[in-house]
């Protein structure tokens, strides 16, 4: 089991790396970063980001600085946790101080997927009527 952490510099003045605590550095057997002029850009086309997808493996952990550096809609955010959770990979937010595999967080990122479903449809059926 391996302890990746993915970072996402998206300006020249600020570091994730800074959104870490000392005992997470630690811990961490591989660092994944991306650095990017806009965090518009989709996070399946940041370099790193497919790297990481490539080397991660059922039981490995996967620390993120903040959940928003995995999806840059909750679109994005929702099929990027579910792929991961297919993969079999944990997945900890150090800024919200939460583990995604625990009940509590599983239940509301269920809440957020139907969410994100219902939205689509929403936008598919006015669409639609043009």
């Amino acid at each position: 089991m391996t302890t990746f952490a993915y970072v996402f510099d998206d300006t020249e003045d600020r570091s994730d790396v800074a959104q870490f605590h000392i005992g997470e550095l630690q811990n961490i057997d591989h660092w994944i970063a991306d650095k990017a002029g806009s965090d518009s850009i989709k996070v399946r086309s940041r370099p790193g980001f497919r790297g990481l997808q490539k080397a991660v493996q059922a039981g490995d952990t996967l620390i993120v600085s903040s959940v928003d550096r995995l999806g840059v809609t909750p679109e994005e955010l929702v099929e990027i946790l579910q792929a991961f959770k297919a993969q079999g990979v944990r997945i900890v937010s150090a800024q919200e101080g939460f583990d995604l595999d625990s009940p509590d967080v599983k239940k509301t990122l269920q809440m957020v997927a139907k969410i994100t479903t219902f939205n689509r449809a929403i936008i598919r059926a006015l669409g639609s009527r043009e």
